[in-house]
């Protein structure tokens, strides 16, 4: 009996059952999808469209960085070519540990003398002007706003954005630590 590869049988068979699969595997199954749905593309910023794809209505994209080092404003920068270079359509955009007004100085900066396009973009903070804490969002929070915010502006929702993920809280119940020290 060969051992060697007996062992690598009895490996593939227990990746198989926990599900664990290469990319190669799944290309060779037919597994993965060819091209895309033109009807949800996003049309973003030209150094993004240059991707293999462009970003598409559903998708989720992380920007994970260090405190400071302006992952508000890049990702305020894909907002502003977003609704830019789509004729319709808004932009939710969930801030949790700045204000409208910390928002609207690097939106102005980034938009120039674009002003109009703020209508499109809509702020939801936990914090008031005066940097007073409101009860932290959950997910639940930000999907029915979202929600709304489509049925209500009668427009498609062609993103939303979510600054600093790890303020959300999971449930009404969910005791967050970090939004309590930040409500302080």
């Amino acid at each position: 009996m060969d051992f060697v590869n007996e062992r690598e049988r009895i490996r593939k068979e227990k990746m198989a059952k926990l599900g664990i699969r290469s990319l190669g595997d799944r290309k060779r199954s037919n597994e993965l999808s060819k091209g895309y749905d033109p009807t949800k593309k996003i049309n973003s910023a030209p150094y993004t469209d240059k991707l293999v794809r462009p970003f598409l209505r559903g998708d989720v994209t992380g920007v994970l960085a260090p405190s400071g080092v302006g992952k508000t404003t890049y990702c305020l920068n894909e907002v502003y070519w977003q609704i830019k270079n789509n004729p319709t359509g808004v932009v939710a955009m969930f801030v949790l540990e700045q204000d409208a007004s910390e928002i609207y100085e690097k939106w102005e900066a980034i938009t120039a003398e674009e002003h109009h396009l703020a209508d499109r973009l809509y702020v939801f903070s936990n914090f008031d002007e005066d940097m007073i804490g409101k009860e932290s969002m959950s997910i639940v929070d930000i999907k029915n706003k979202a929600k709304l915010l489509k049925e209500f502006s009668n427009d498609t929702l062609i993103s939303i954005l979510i600054d600093h993920l790890h303020l959300v809280r999971n449930s009404a119940s969910d005791y967050n630590p970090v939004a309590v020290e930040v409500k302080k």
